[in-house]
């Protein structure tokens, strides 16, 4: 069934109103075994011949407690990269899985993967990165958008994003999943800290998980209590972590997801989980981890030693820790953030031995001996903590050597003198090793025997540092190198200067080396300068960063010209205009019997998806028909991509075709028949982002409408999505002005999401002008006979190509696609009634050229800058190695703009006049009264280079003693006079 989300059973029953008639504890052992590992006391330090005194705790993190935990809480140790090897990975599991969908991430399988699927749409990751791993046996194809692979044969990778076949397997799965299991249990030993009560989320009855702290909240839930209820509401601030542990044999997650979000209910989205990257949910257990929602699922999931089966979801948005993995549906890339509060240790071994850390600072610098006295209480549930402070005054040396033995019973008290040497220098660190055995009986007896070697130097100014885990539980050290980018002002005018701030920082557990940023400047900016270490060659600017330890950033400046982009251009020609090249894009699609695909079909060189659509084309005779194929999403999650999911339900196999329509990037070069034209383009301008709408919808007949807010643009690229309940689009059209309407028939509720892209009916400002598209609406209805699968075509007019398709059909009436001929659009329906009905069909038809030109522009331009940063190291996670800052330009009033400086280049003045539309400029060079440099500069806005002008001989006995600050006037042919103050260097 095309374009709607009925349940999986085979059979259906007939209702009156659908589209088609058819006949027919261990945890608390490890909890109590750890608390007695880390049992000690606290540890005086007397100094020989000073009197002195120096105190230390052997924990991560003296006596932190989380904010908004009680006092009985767990306190926890910030960890760094938490999910250790895992880091990076949208699915990351330890033997097989079974997948019938994509992944917009990177995804690391330790077993087989028997499938054909698209990797990493949403990454941004280098060729090199290792972004596709399975160690056993793999399926029939893999493309691969971003990164390598490792598989085994290196066959059947289609490397889209310049990657190759890795010689070895990247990951010790083994020794990862030890620290996954080892970090899940030490999770599972959280305090709860929020509260879960009954209550309702989108007219839903839902387990609601409410808490009010900013950072961190944790909430326990059994499996009993999933069961109980169908769906579950986040009650919490935006940008919190959540902690959901879970207990309990084979627990499932059934109903919606939902987030509280500006005062009212929205359900998970890729949008609404930007807010609320930190949602974890951690199952220690062995049994199935069932994922069985209508919605989107929100959330990380950590369950090392679970299979987990995503039996229903129209998605699940985070990433996927698993021993065994089964889903039919798309990963999407939401990475858990890259520090986790983890109780204890925080090394994830389930078992740490004790390591002193942190640093003391006495005052004084003799050097001295240290005698060490210990006096140790304990019990199986007993805390440690420590006090101490130092101050040396004398020096001495001296040796101490001393033996002890301790015995106890339930509670025992040990004393033991250790030989130690110290010397005070102008650092303090504290090293201790401490091995430990302990055994218990029934009678609650213990011996314990211990070991202590000290190593003491001391200096002034105590103090107490925390340091990070790196690299427990087996898994290596790794860096991870991130970069942000900001812009000083993101709506300036043309000929404003702004600075791009781009911080670099070591996220990971080990140094990052030989770090390097590449910023590629953007047409529509000019350099000007840049920080320390940064070199521009053409529009590259590479800036060499060097090494980085774990938490260290860098900041980086560049400053550049915001090009003009409009003003007063030469007078209209009327034979002056572009042409426009649509086309169209298709792939095939074939399915066996309760196969899900996921299908994205592109338009090239960054052409404009303006429509998308699924044709049915044939199901195995006897098996089913037409509507056991169906359509879960249709739509164009990126400007230049449009995707399907499909999945047969039919006993056969079933063939199917996926259709794009496609807009140029940019117009043809300017019409030449009357000599006009030079070869300039302009492009065709469309929002990265969809306007959207969610509503949970009831039984019955329900239409949603969304509006492209802004004059002058058309909805294109129509997309739904429905999740759980029982639903059928059965109308798709245009509305009138900017608005484009859906129509749904609903048996059961569901939940839908709606929503177009807006194409600007005006072109890019080139030259000082732009140019408008054309189009019409052209509509008919037409007659399917009862019974039949018939074609029915709408034509464009003669001098236009049909872009954005629409219909509407009766119950009894299936959709089965069409195919966009350009100048003609060719509808297929299906009726399974018994008497005739009648459907509408919309087309949307651009004309081939555009208007001719319009002199300025109101219009700003979107220029974005996107930066990325490199290492020689082994980063923990190539993902995050990109960032993007953008700005709307709007057009002000000049024209031209003068640079800040200029170079005396000989006998002549180089200088960069910046110009929106081509022609010539007079300029004149002044300071002092004197007239210091003048000459012509031919203006080119598609080539901005320098120009020069003659020195004057004042000028050039000026600028041969010293440098000095002019003023500059450019007088342009077209467009008003810019004048300004210009450093002029000789």
């Amino acid at each position: 069934m095309l374009g709607g989300t009925p349940r999986r059973a085979p059979a259906r029953s007939t209702r009156g109103g659908r589209p088609l008639d058819h006949g027919g504890t261990r945890a608390a052992d490890r909890t109590a075994d750890r608390t007695a590992d880390r049992t000690g006391a606290g540890r005086a330090l007397a100094v020989a011949g000073t009197g002195a005194a120096l105190a230390f705790t052997a924990v991560l993190v003296p006596g932190l407690l989380l904010e908004g935990s009680s006092a009985t809480g767990t306190s926890c140790t910030p960890v760094t990269q938490p999910l250790g090897p895992a880091t990076g990975f949208t699915e990351f599991v330890r033997t097989d899985g079974q997948r019938g969908s994509e992944s917009e991430g990177a995804i690391a399988y330790g077993g087989n993967l028997p499938t054909a699927m698209t990797v990493g749409t949403r990454l941004t990751s280098a060729a090199g990165a290792p972004t596709l791993v399975v160690a056993g046996s793999h399926g029939q194809w893999f493309n691969l958008q971003k990164g390598s692979a490792y598989v085994v044969p290196q066959s059947g990778v289609n490397f889209n994003g310049g990657g190759s076949y890795l010689a070895s397997n990247p990951i010790d799965f083994a020794a990862g999943f030890t620290y996954l299991e080892g970090l899940s249990d030490d999770l599972a030993t959280s305090a709860a800290t929020g509260t879960v009560s009954v209550g309702s989320a989108g007219g839903n009855q839902v387990l609601v998980l409410s808490g009010s702290n900013a950072g961190r909240n944790v909430f326990s839930l059994t499996a009993a209590q999933l069961a109980s209820q169908s769906g579950i509401g986040y009650d919490v601030p935006a940008g919190s972590q959540v902690l959901v542990n879970v207990t309990g044999s084979a627990p499932r997650v059934t109903g919606q997801m939902w987030i509280q979000q500006g005062g009212g209910w929205q359900q998970v989205s890729d949008t609404t989980m930007e807010s609320w990257p930190g949602i974890l949910w951690n199952y220690t257990g062995a049994d199935t981890f069932t994922v069985q929602v209508g919605s989107a699922w929100g959330g990380t999931i950590l369950a090392p030693r679970a299979f987990v089966d995503v039996a229903s979801a129209g998605h699940t948005i985070g990433q996927i820790i698993a021993r065994k993995l089964s889903s039919g549906f798309e990963t999407h890339q939401r990475l858990f953030p890259n520090t986790l509060c983890v109780p204890g240790a925080g090394g994830g071994t389930g078992t740490p031995t004790p390591t002193a850390s942190g640093s003391a600072t006495p005052t004084g610098g003799p050097t001295a001996t240290v005698t060490v006295t210990e006096t140790a209480t304990a019990t199986a549930t007993a805390t440690q903590t420590a006090t101490a402070t130092a101050t040396a005054t004398e020096t001495a040396t001296a040796t101490a050597t001393a033996t002890a033995t301790a015995t106890a019973t339930a509670t025992a008290t040990a004393t033991e003198t250790v030989t130690e040497t110290a010397t005070a220098t102008t650092t303090a660190t504290v090293t201790e090793t401490a091995t430990a055995t302990a055994t218990a009986t029934q009678t609650a007896t213990a011996t314990a025997t211990a070991t202590v070697t000290e190593t003491v130097t001391s200096s002034p100014s105590p103090t107490a540092s925390p340091t990070t885990p790196g690299g427990p539980g087996g898994t290596p050290e790794r860096s991870d190198v991130t970069i942000l980018k900001s812009v000083s002002d993101a709506a300036p005018e043309g000929g404003d200067q702004v600075t791009y701030t781009l911080v670099v920082t070591n996220q990971g557990t080990a140094p990052a080396t030989g770090v390097v940023v590449r910023d590629d400047l953007p047409s529509g900016v000019t350099y000007v300068s840049s920080s320390p270490g940064c070199a521009i060659a053409g529009s590259v600017l590479t800036c060499t960063v060097g090494d980085l330890d774990p938490g260290e950033s860098v900041s980086l400046q560049i400053v550049a010209t915001v090009n003009p982009t409009a003003g007063a251009g030469r007078p209209v020609d009327p034979q002056s205009h572009h042409w426009l090249t649509p086309y169209k894009s298709e792939q095939q699609i074939d399915l066996e019997p309760g196969q899900t695909r996921t299908v994205t079909v592109d338009c090239v060189d960054g052409g404009i998806v303006t429509d998308g659509s699924v044709r049915i084309d044939h199901v195995d005779q006897g098996t089913g028909d037409a509507s056991d194929v169906h359509v879960l999403y249709a739509g164009s999650p990126t400007t230049s991509t449009w995707k399907a999911i499909v999945r047969n339900d039919a006993t056969g196999r079933a063939q199917a075709k996926a259709f794009v329509a496609c807009l140029p990037a940019e117009t043809g070069v300017a019409d030449s028949q009357v000599g006009t034209g030079n070869s300039h383009t302009h492009q065709l301008l469309a929002d990265p982002d969809l306007v959207t709408d969610t509503r949970a919808l009831p039984a019955g007949t329900t239409s949603m409408t969304v509006t492209c807010a802004a004059e002058g643009t058309f909805p294109i690229a129509p997309t739904h999505a429905l999740s759980g309940g029982e639903a059928w689009l059965v109308g798709s059209e245009p509305a009138g002005g900017r608005t484009w309407e859906f129509t749904f028939l609903v048996d059961d509720p569901t939940t839908a999401t709606v929503g177009v892209r807006c194409l600007h009916l005006t072109t890019s400002a080139v030259q000082g002008h732009t140019h408008d598209l054309q189009h019409t609406i052209e509509s008919t209805a037409a007659t399917v006979p009862a019974g039949a699968n018939v074609e029915r075509q709408l034509h464009c007019p003669d001098d236009a190509k049909g872009m954005v398709s629409g219909w509407r059909v009766p119950p009894g009436v299936l959709a089965v696609g069409n195919d966009p001929r350009l100048k003609t659009r060719a509808f297929r329906f299906q009726n399974t009634s018994a008497s005739d009905r009648q459907v509408t069909m919309w087309l949307v038809c651009f004309k081939d050229r555009t208007t001719v030109e319009s002199i300025g522009t109101g219009s700003p331009l979107l220029v974005t800058n996107v930066a990325r940063v490199s290492s020689t190291s082994e980063d923990a996670d190539p993902g995050n190695n990109q960032g993007t800052a953008s700005m709307l330009v709007e057009p002000g009033d000049d024209n031209v703009t003068l640079p800040p400086v200029a170079l005396r280049v000989g006998k002549k003045l180089q200088l960069q006049v910046l110009s929106a539309v081509p022609g010539t400029s007079k300029v004149v060079v002044r300071a002092g009264g004197k007239k210091l440099a003048k000459g012509r500069l031919v203006l080119d806005p598609d080539h901005q280079t320098p120009g020069t002008v003659e020195l004057t001989r004042k000028g050039k006995r000026l600028l041969a003693r010293t440098d000095v600050v002019a003023t500059v006037t450019a007088d342009p042919s077209r467009g008003r006079t810019a004048r300004g103050r210009v450093q002029l260097q000789g």
